[in-house]
């Protein structure tokens, strides 16, 4: 029989296996000579039989042999002896970029490598979430495509974090403003009570003594007070008063020399104040 090609090519449904076979897969049981590549098998494999005297390989996508299998995926759960994710026991051939569920498969892709070192086998585990982007990882883009969605979320984050800080931001300057407003409706109200306490409670004649007696006890003393010993200042004579003293001096002058029976005027008072008409002269 004479090589056969398999290709884009899917296989749906679990494979349960139950006594004595050899080569289980989900996609294909025992190969050795199909060439095989972008395919995929979703069903889970389960064979009953865990003793190797009963010769069963399990495998997620290839039961047993290997030949060429290239950029295919296992998805399901493996149960069985020389289970592996994504191949039995492989006995020779080229098995390259090919993925398996890791998630179901812990314990690895390959159940035995029976090849003597003659198989070339490529085979890696991804998880359930990691899946849903293999056909990025067949393609070769895995590596960019995680890379966008780094910057794309990065970006989203420093935007979600600038209209926080946008946003609280402005709760500060609001709220300032209502403080602002707050203050100064409370300085209106407080210079209101004030005037009206002021004009409802004018301050009494105790209080108003008692202001100017404090006002007088500051006060500076007067210039006669540092002076006491000043002769008082003579008041200003007025003009009409000067010329009647000086008249009455006059006649004073012009008749003192003269008869006997003549008296000599010495002082004159006007108004009160008192001039002694032989100094004024």
């Amino acid at each position: 029989m004479g090589e056969s090609f398999i290709t884009y090519a899917t296989a749906y449904g679990n494979v349960p296996v139950g006594g004595m076979s050899e080569g289980i897969g989900g996609f294909i049981g025992w190969n050795s000579n199909t060439a095989i590549s972008n395919s995929a098998a979703y069903g889970n494999v389960t064979a009953s039989a865990t003793q190797s005297s009963i010769g069963n390989a399990v495998g997620g996508f290839v039961g047993g042999g290997g030949y060429i299998i290239l950029n295919s995926v296992a998805y399901g759960t493996v149960t069985g002896f020389d289970a592996g994710g994504f191949g039995g026991r492989i006995t020779g051939g080229t098995l390259s970029n090919n993925y398996y569920n890791s998630s179901a498969n812990p314990n690895g892709g390959l159940g035995k490598n029976d090849s003597n070192g003659s198989a070339r086998i490529q085979d890696i585990g991804l998880t359930r979430a990691q899946l849903n982007d293999v056909p990025f990882y067949l393609n070769g883009t895995i590596g960019q495509v995680l890379a966008d969605r780094a910057a794309a979320q990065a970006a989203q984050a420093a935007a979600a974090q600038a209209a926080a800080a946008q946003a609280a931001a402005a709760q500060q300057a609001a709220a300032q403003q209502a403080a602002a407003q707050q203050a100064a409706g409370a300085a209106n109200a407080i210079g209101t009570a004030d005037t009206q306490t002021s004009a409802e409670n004018p301050p009494t004649s105790a209080i108003s003594k008692a202001g100017t007696q404090a006002v007088a006890a500051v006060a500076p003393p007067k210039l006669e007070e540092n002076f006491p010993n000043l002769p008082p200042a003579a008041t200003p004579v007025p003009h009409e008063e000067r010329k009647i003293i000086r008249h009455a001096a006059a006649t004073t002058h012009h008749h003192g020399g003269g008869g006997r029976g003549g008296a000599n005027l010495r002082s004159i008072e006007i108004n009160g104040q008192r001039f002694d008409l032989e100094k004024n002269h």
